[in-house]
């Protein structure tokens, strides 16, 4: 076994052997394509107590191949870390600060609105030589290295804030990742880390929040140790609600390394948790068969709406693939193509009332299940049912 990516501990165990699963970005031309399939196992440190994946698929691979696919993260809480970010000591308007990457640009915006002008972005192509034009943080983070921070600050100069958002859980060697990040900095720099906090995910065996292209699954209490490890004193921490995932923020100072260890309970309860999400898998998988197996036979054909790969993880992950008809997605470039893994179609909404679809399944965000459901009156009217994939949902299936 690898070492923990954080503590660079040794007593890491195996939670979860997901055996060979598809990239979730790789939609089929056809049914009959064939696909590349890897293994995902999820561990955890004993020592730390950080749910990590310690064999990453090779960052090339995950590289989307169509220039359509995009993630969206958060942003409700913007206005108030832009806030924050503002009135840090020392930070005037005339400081400097610097993205990572496409995730920062929504926070440079709200710096620049609130009177911030020397701002910076790196660029892949120019400042990280990266060809590819699809290529996006999973490439990114791989050519963040010291050698490249020089290059990075001959072009721009050192940050008085650095922003990193959501790019720290998909760093492959994220101790090298963070000390590469403080060279950007100037002495007396903040550095600002956005992660997904995936404790309610855990907690409620929610196994649509392992992805491939994230390696370290925070919680509030294992994110706020990395801080030492990767060399940074925590000067500065937030956790913004969402219903689903909340988002977790924390601002850092370099200093000479001070690693911070969870308490004992602390420890422990990571631990626990860890363990139930580990046994909860065929509980879950069981529970569900089960109710979509009666609903077939019992009221008719099921769908599932949203192609992306939180939908591809519900339906891989938990083997449920014979009991969809398709899956659903307004997106003109999705359709006609095939799911990854399950090879399920991919249909027009249109198709929920023209395949007299009896219940339909959600893999959406609690925004977008609103006006979905909303969009779909005429569905719901005839006797159709929206429910979510999402145990934490409003709409979660009564299992």
């Amino acid at each position: 076994m690898k070492p923990c990516h954080i503590c660079q501990s040794s007593e890491v165990v195996q939670l979860l052997d997901l055996g060979k699963q598809p990239i979730s970005n790789r939609f089929l031309q056809s049914q009959q394509e064939k696909e590349a399939t890897y293994p995902i196992v999820v561990n955890q440190c004993l020592t730390c107590g950080t749910v990590q994946i310690n064999d990453p698929i090779p960052a090339t691979e995950i590289t989307p191949p169509y220039d359509w696919i995009t993630y969206r993260e958060p942003e409700a809480h913007l206005d108030s870390l832009a806030d924050t970010l503002s009135k840090l000591p020392g930070i005037t308007t005339n400081s400097v600060i610097g993205g990572i990457s496409y995730k920062d640009d929504p926070l440079l915006e709200r710096m620049e609105k609130r009177g911030f002008s020397h701002l910076w972005r790196i660029e892949p192509q120019q400042d990280l030589a990266i060809k590819n034009p699809r290529a996006g943080i999973e490439i990114i983070q791989e050519k963040i290295t010291f050698e490249s921070a020089k290059n990075i600050i001959k072009t721009y100069s050192k940050a008085d804030i650095l922003i990193v958002r959501h790019i720290l859980e998909h760093a492959h060697n994220l101790i090298e990742f963070m000390g590469a990040l403080g060279e950007l900095l100037t002495p007396e720099g903040y550095i600002i880390f956005e992660v997904p906090d995936c404790e309610l995910s855990l907690r409620l065996c929610d196994y649509t929040t392992i992805w491939e292209e994230h390696l370290v699954y925070f919680t509030p209490e294992t994110f706020r140790n990395c801080f030492g490890f990767g060399g940074f004193s925590l000067v500065h921490f937030d956790l913004f609600p969402y219903p689903f995932e909340n988002s977790l923020i924390g601002i850092g100072k370099r200093q000479k390394s001070q690693k911070t260890w969870s308490t004992s309970d602390n420890l422990k309860q990571e631990r626990q948790r860890g363990i139930l999400f580990s046994q909860g898998l065929e509980k879950r998988r069981d529970h569900l068969e089960k109710f979509l197996a009666k609903h077939q036979q019992e009221q008719g054909k099921i769908a599932l709406l949203g192609a992306g790969h939180l939908c591809c993880a519900f339906v891989t992950f938990l083997q449920l693939q014979d009991y969809f008809e398709f899956v659903i997605d307004d997106n003109p470039n999705k359709q006609g193509l095939f799911m990854p893994g399950s090879r399920l179609p991919i249909y027009p909404s249109t198709a929920l009332l023209e395949q007299d679809i009896k219940l339909c399944l959600l893999s959406l965000s609690p925004d977008s299940e609103t006006k979905v459901v909303q969009k779909n009156q005429e569905f719901v009217e005839k006797g159709g049912t929206f429910a979510s994939i999402f145990p934490a949902s409003q709409l979660a299936l009564q299992l």
